[in-house]
């Protein structure tokens, strides 16, 4: 490995190190709180909260329209631009906050059955109106990784305090609402303080021009009803299944879910880390091919590991948090995890055509996806109940793989993606197999730390050069 490809592996390394230690924290804190919740509120009014927190995905996707990631894009080609960008998009986000909240108001109307969880979205709304503070994607902009780590550990950690103190019984389901506003609101009081006293940055409205904001909304609204197209793909389906089903069958499924979302965190976090070098790398004989070539070979390895650790031990893991009320959504995490290998494929294709500025192919790509997930999602809810939804999401994010990859080697480049996953994909099977035969002669712990120990391994050797190199890079960035 040459020292010209060392230094952005170093940087990387370094920013996914600061970035993965808030994410971890964030997640731990996230774990307690919603275990926690599901264990105090049960099956029926924990799937309430899942309900009405997807729902709110919803609403909170138009109060952003795309703009963080455009920021962070337009900021990474321009740092001289971050004080003008800052305050242009928190005006915008302030104004599709209050349009937001209108619209999620239309919605409850339509819930008239249910005024728990009326007043559970109108509350958990109020949280709309924190997003022109919350500059996590001017700190991602400026490679400021840690700070946008710290920011994330705010939220979970103020979430987890206010649901740990005030939420003693099911009947206090408000609290939990309530919880998250007061992460929201705290959030943002922190990175609006980070950005003023340590990068010098005000939000200042002065001098904003309508033709300003208009350019600006009209640039990242494509990358906006991408990710509103991405909710629908990934979020949707608890919706639909609110729908089809009552009592415990949707905290069943909302718990896997809610585990796989602070999984799939680790995904967002890879890609959130990787798209300003994409984007620097996109440029003429920037090396974005071999950037891409490198990163999918690692990337490979840990989601079929994510993937094969999540089937063997999914009902174990789930009764360990949740408790064994709860033990019914086991066989639904093992079929869900398998979003998080295919995620972390797809992303190379999605994050890429976002710093090549092809962001309307993302979205077409991203609503194909969608369209799959509606109606997958229908059709086997409606025959399969839960575990049809669960397969309904592992088969949107197969869609959601194979076109963007698709545009991305018609318009750009061609990566050897498939080459790629055949070694890794061997190793799986090969692991499965181990996993069968040792099973019955000793037991299932012993059997399935033979089988991940074999597929770590064969990783370990497959991913040595690219391993040593990251490691090189963390060793500097703890130094530091």
């Amino acid at each position: 490995m040459s020292a010209a490809t060392l230094v952005p592996a170093r940087r990387l390394a370094g920013n996914l190190l600061s970035l993965g230690a808030g994410e971890i924290a964030a997640k731990l804190l996230s774990i307690v709180a919603f275990t926690y919740l599901g264990r105090t509120l049960g099956p029926e009014s924990y799937g309430r909260m899942e309900f009405a927190m997807a729902a709110l995905v919803f609403f909170h996707l138009p109060a952003d329209l795309g703009l963080s990631l455009y920021g962070a894009r337009e900021i990474a080609r321009n740092r001289h631009a971050a004080s003008d960008l800052m305050a242009s998009i928190s005006a915008i986000r302030l104004g599709l906050a209050v349009l937001s909240y209108a619209a999620l108001l239309l919605f409850v109307l339509t819930l008239r059955n249910d005024p728990q969880t009326q007043i559970l979205l109108c509350t958990l709304g109020l949280s709309l109106f924190a997003a022109p503070g919350l500059l996590q994607w001017v700190f991602q902009g400026l490679d400021q990784m840690s700070w946008a780590a710290w920011a994330v550990t705010v939220r979970q950690g103020t979430f987890a305090l206010v649901a740990l103190l005030l939420v003693r019984s099911r009947e206090q389901l408000i609290w939990a609402a309530i919880a998250e506003c007061a992460a929201a609101a705290c959030t943002a009081l922190f990175c609006v303080s980070l950005a003023r006293h340590s990068l010098g940055l005000r939000l200042s409205f002065r001098g904003l021009t309508a033709g300003l904001l208009k350019h600006h909304l009209r640039s990242a609204a494509p990358i906006g009803f991408s990710e509103f197209a991405w909710a629908l793909l990934w979020h949707l389906p608890t919706v639909i299944l609110g729908f089809l089903t009552t009592g415990e069958s949707l905290g069943w499924f909302g718990a896997p879910h809610r585990c796989l979302t602070a999984i799939h965190s680790f995904v967002y976090l890879y890609f959130f880390n990787l798209i300003p070098s994409m984007s620097r790398a996109a440029a003429p004989g920037g090396g974005l091919s071999q950037l891409l070539s490198r990163s999918l070979s690692v990337a490979a390895w840990c989601g079929l590991l994510a993937g094969l650790g999540g089937t063997l031990l999914a009902g174990q893991f789930l009764s360990a948090l949740y408790g064994p009320r709860f033990a019914e959504g086991g066989r639904l995490l093992s079929i869900l995890v398998w979003v998080i290998p295919v995620a972390l494929i797809s992303g190379h294709f999605r994050y890429g055509l976002v710093a090549c500025g092809l962001e309307r192919q993302l979205l077409r790509s991203t609503m194909i996806a969608a369209a799959g997930s509606i109606v997958f999602s229908v059709v086997l809810g409606s025959w399969f109940g839960a575990e049809g939804v669960a397969f309904a999401l592992v088969l949107a994010n197969g869609l959601h793989l194979l076109v963007p990859y698709l545009l991305f080697r018609h318009r750009l480049i061609d990566v050897p993606v498939w080459r790629t996953l055949l070694w890794p994909m061997l190793a799986a099977g090969v692991s499965l197999a181990g996993y069968r035969v040792a099973i019955a002669s000793v037991g299932p712990w012993p059997a399935t730390a033979l089988a991940l120990s074999l597929f770590a391994a064969a990783g370990l050797c497959a991913q040595y050069r690219n391993l040593a190199g990251l490691w090189q890079g963390v060793r500097e960035a703890a130094a530091r």
